[in-house]
């Protein structure tokens, strides 16, 4: 099969379109990469800040991490005085 891309086709009012569209997909990844690494290396800090080892479990799989936090804090809540 035999595709024949057309090199004027970002002049036609269609491939302005999709070019833009590519454009802002292009965009919004870099962006949710961006992101992604911001929230990787807080998590790391906090591994860092709570003396949690790099070989444990809590750092490897993030939900057991917050799954201790949340149990704690549970915890912390029900100790409270009730008013």
């Amino acid at each position: 099969m035999v595709i024949k891309v057309d090199p004027d086709v970002e002049d036609i009012p269609f491939g302005k379109q999709i070019k833009k569209c590519f454009e802002e997909a292009q965009r919004l990844a870099d962006e949710a990469t961006k992101r992604q690494a911001e929230v990787e290396k807080a998590y790391i800090d906090a591994c860092d800040a709570y003396l949690i080892g790099k070989s444990d479990v809590m750092r490897q799989k993030s939900d057991e991490f917050f799954k201790f936090f949340n149990e704690f804090f549970a915890q912390v809540v029900n100790q409270l005085p009730k008013v």
